[in-house]
């Protein structure tokens, strides 16, 4: 879209004007917006975190799991020359969620072990163990699922590759690096607050 408005700006003569339609309109219209979706969209999440566990910093082992997804997500773009359009940017939103919730099902179970007087430590193991299947389950059964995705041809096969690679991508490392780096999360998170905690109290 740059490089057609810069050829139109040279090359169109006195009284000829441009514009743009469809998806290219809503995109323009958009404008620089994406970054505040984004950031919307996390604090939604970190929001609805401190309402579920009643504490402003276990939300962030949880939230440290969406870098690792977002990155995945990028090198699968780079790899496969999927262009970054507004399907992209929908599965990036949509990614966010996912990866939290992947999260979420190993610190609800770490935090009421640690809450039950199990130390920080074997919490964050007992809580590894006890889902990891389910979470390479659902993980593994939503990569299947968005392989047509990304497989598709014919119309529309641009749109369904952008969103099904940033699916795919970021899902994939989430499921390979996110499952062995949360408990790792939910450990340093949950000693400094036990650390602050007997700080205080001091």
């Amino acid at each position: 879209m740059t490089a057609m408005e810069k050829i139109a700006d040279k090359n169109l003569s006195d009284g000829y004007s441009y514009e743009w339609t469809d998806l290219s309109y809503q995109e323009k219209l958009a404008g620089n917006k994406t970054i505040y979706i984004f950031a919307f969209a996390l604090l939604f999440i970190y929001l609805f975190l401190v309402a579920q566990y009643e504490s402003l910093m276990i939300p962030f082992a949880v939230m440290l799991s969406i870098p690792i997804a977002f990155v995945g997500s990028l090198i699968f773009l780079w790899w496969w020359n999927v262009e970054n359009n507004i399907y992209t940017q929908v599965g990036f939103v949509i990614l966010f969620g996912l990866a939290a919730k992947t999260a979420i099902l190993i610190v609800e179970f770490a935090k009421e072990q640690h809450e039950k007087g199990m130390n920080v430590f074997d919490s964050a193991i007992f809580a590894a163990r006890l889902r990891f299947r389910s979470v390479l389950m659902t993980s593994i059964s939503f990569i299947i699922g968005v392989v047509p995705l990304v497989l598709a041809t014919r119309a529309g096969a641009v749109s369904r590759k952008s969103l099904g690679t940033v699916i795919l991508g970021g899902m994939l490392i989430s499921c390979i690096f996110g499952t062995l780096l949360v408990p790792v999360f939910y450990f340093l998170i949950q000693k400094l607050i036990n650390l602050t905690k007997t700080k205080s109290k001091i």
